[in-house]
This record gives C-alpha cells, sequence and structure tokens, in this order.
C-alpha cells in the first residue's frame, strides 16, 4: 500500500493504492510487442484523394498479468498473472462533452472531464482484428511531406465521405528524430482512418510547428480544391509526441483546438526546444500519459510523475514494465495498442476503445502495464 499527496490549484488528490504482482515484461502480452530503433532520416511519399470508407468498429481488448509503478494520487491498478486485477475508483469533477470540439466540464479549476468520445465515427473507420488494437485497418495509408508547412501527413489513401469526417493527431517527434522514425505507427492510425500531420522538426518542445500544422490541416478543410476539403473532423483532433515532443504535445495542447494530448515519454527536466515549464499547470485537456518502466532517459520519476501530480485535467497514466525510453519508435511497440484505442475511444467515440480507459478498465488488467488515474479522471 502507498499513498501520497498531490496538491494542484484547488484539488487535493485522493489517496491511492498500488497492487502489482508478476515480472516485469518488456512486450505487452496481448497488447503487442515491444520495440525500439534508432533515428534516422525523414521519408516521403505521395498523397491525395477523397472517397469513402465504411467498416465497422473492433471489440475490447485483451487481459493479462502486472508491471510496476510510481507514486501518484487517484487510484492505481494493475494487471493480475490470471488477467484479473481491479481498477478502482476515485473521486472526479466535470463532464466531457460527446460531440466534439474542446471537452467542457465543471471540474473545480474549471478543467474538462474524462468522459465523453468522439463524435461516433468509429463506424465509418473500421479497426483492425483482434481486440487489442495493435493490428491495421482496413485502409490503405500513404504520405506526403507537405511542401506549405513543416509538416508530413499521414492519412488514408481514400478519406471518409456521406458524413464521415477524419479525426487528426498532431504529432512533435523527439530529439534528433524526424516523422520518418515512427512511420510504421503513424501508417497504422492512417490505416483506421486517421490523419496524422507531423511536425518536421527535431527541436519541438515549443509545440510551435505542431500548432503550425494544425493551423495548416484545418484550414485545408475550407479550401477550395484542397483534397482534405470537407474532410477533417475539426472537433476532434488530438495533440500527441514523444520525449521532448512530448513535452511540446503539451505546450501546443493547451490550444483549445484540440481535444485530448497523449504524451509519450514526455522529457521536461531540462527545457528543450523552448518548452515552458509552466505549461503543465496550464493544461485544459484530458491526457494519456505513458512511460516505460526501463526509460533513463525520461525517467518516469522526474518527467512523468511531476505531469500526473500537478497538471489540472483528468490523466490516465500508464507505465510499461521493460519498456525503454526508445520503446515507441518505428511501430509504436507496445505503446501502439494502448494510444490507437485512446484515439478511437477519443476522437472516434469506440465503445471498443472506451472499454480499455473507462469499467472495465481493459489497460487495468493487460499484461506488462500498471495504471494510475488522477483525483479528475472518472
Amino acid at each position: 500500500m502507498s499513498m501520497r499527496f498531490g496538491l494542484g490549484l484547488f484539488v487535493i488528490a485522493a489517496f491511492g493504492t498500488h497492487c502489482a504482482s508478476g515480472s516485469p515484461t518488456d512486450k505487452a502480452g496481448d497488447l503487442g510487442g515491444g520495440s525500439s530503433g534508432s533515428i534516422g532520416s525523414s521519408g516521403s511519399g505521395t498523397s491525395n484523394g477523397a472517397g469513402t470508407s465504411n467498416g465497422a468498429s473492433s471489440g475490447s481488448s485483451g487481459n493479462g498479468s502486472s508491471g510496476s509503478s510510481y507514486p501518484s494520487s487517484g487510484s492505481t491498478s494493475s494487471g493480475g498473472d490470471d488477467g484479473g486485477g481491479s481498477s478502482s475508483g476515485t473521486s472526479s469533477s466535470g463532464t466531457g462533452g460527446d460531440e466534439g470540439g474542446t471537452s467542457s466540464g465543471s471540474g473545480s479549476d474549471g478543467s474538462s472531464g474524462s468522459s465523453g468520445g468522439g463524435s461516433g465515427s468509429y463506424s465509418c473507420f473500421a479497426a483492425g482484428s483482434g481486440t487489442d488494437f495493435s493490428t491495421d485497418g482496413p485502409l490503405t495509408p500513404t504520405s506526403a511531406d507537405n511542401t506549405t508547412v513543416a509538416c508530413t501527413i499521414f492519412q488514408p489513401t481514400v478519406l471518409g465521405s456521406a458524413g464521415c469526417l477524419n479525426p487528426v493527431i498532431i504529432w512533435g517527434n523527439g530529439t534528433f528524430n524526424t516523422p520518418s522514425n515512427y512511420t510504421a505507427l503513424f501508417n497504422h492510425w492512417a490505416s483506421q482512418g486517421f490523419i496524422v500531420a507531423a511536425a518536421d522538426t527535431s527541436n519541438s518542445g515549443s509545440g510551435t510547428e505542431m500548432l503550425a500544422c494544425l493551423t495548416y490541416i484545418i484550414a485545408q478543410n475550407t479550401a477550395s480544391g484542397s483534397p482534405f476539403e470537407g474532410h477533417i473532423d475539426v472537433n476532434n483532433i488530438a495533440s500527441s509526441g514523444y520525449s521532448q515532443g512530448g513535452a511540446g504535445c503539451l505546450e501546443a495542447g493547451i490550444d483549445p483546438r484540440f481535444k485530448v494530448t497523449a504524451a509519450v515519454s514526455p522529457y521536461i527536466v531540462i527545457a528543450l526546444g523552448g518548452y515552458n515549464t509552466d505549461s503543465v499547470m496550464m493544461q485544459t485537456h484530458p491526457m494519456f500519459l505513458i512511460s516505460g518502466s526501463a526509460d533513463t532517459v525520461a525517467v518516469p520519476s522526474n518527467n512523468q510523475e511531476p505531469i500526473f501530480m500537478e497538471a489540472m485535467v483528468p490523466i490516465f497514466w500508464a507505465t510499461h514494465a521493460g519498456s525503454t525510453h526508445f520503446e515507441v519508435l518505428n511501430n509504436g511497440g507496445a505503446y501502439e495498442g494502448p494510444l490507437t484505442a485512446w484515439f478511437r475511444y477519443k476522437l472516434m467515440g469506440d465503445p471498443a476503445a472506451e472499454a480499455w480507459f473507462e469499467k472495465p478498465c481493459d489497460l487495468c488488467t493487460a499484461s506488462g502495464w500498471t495504471v494510475q488515474t488522477n483525483s479528475l479522471w472518472q
């Protein structure tokens, strides 16, 4: 049993409990294998098109055994060896809207609640086979390094139609990285209907380049003759990134045009790339925070835990046992399935993906994962 107080602007976080069993692993069991990689140069391709896309959503995720954890406020849960485990609820305030846009709510600090999925576009864009969201969807991905703005765009070759709009993920790279370091992950998201706009910079800490990508992609929705005209779901856009870009996604994520954030191993100990350390306390959107227990670069206790303790928004923090700082490179490794589930839940309203984070919280009992939620999560 571990207990810790988290003091925010107006909220004193509730006591949390920690229950973990099993041995660490660098694989996520049913959630997909681990992955590490090295950095490289950017790639390019061609991208265009409009058309139709149909499909149904996938099922719910698997379960499994445990990992390790860090002190926190809110509740903590890890998977048991028999796939059991539990996730205790905590006090929360505020609710998010179901209609997209910036989630509104009545949290004590005015922040949005954790509930509320996307626009329901999950019925337009099918997930892959299986139940863990790590299998590619049915759509063919393509990409192009945009010449108008410094972004590489990954998208389905055929965009949605008949009222089916494509949600967007804005991405910030890690230091020394380019979008090509995550090609397989971005193609995976595109295969399930997402448009990914990755900033072409290795210094994304300020979030400036990410916001330029955001402004560009939103403008394309109403630009006459643009292949994206009428296809962008402007009310369902996520800010995400890794390492320095994980910090940058928080910096950029303050922007009200985003709906949620997803910070992967964010590095905040040193303010790289113009990162503003005050941005943690300025968050306004629900957050998915991912750590690797073996990360010796962005050490969770120094980098992700302060975010979890200080940001006054609903946070779902998941730590994968044995994963290093480089887990997300290339295909996302053990993080691919949970990240995809988060985006399908929050940007598409996929009920199977929602079950990963809300009751029964499939990720809470998944092999290798330890989950913590703060007092604003519901």
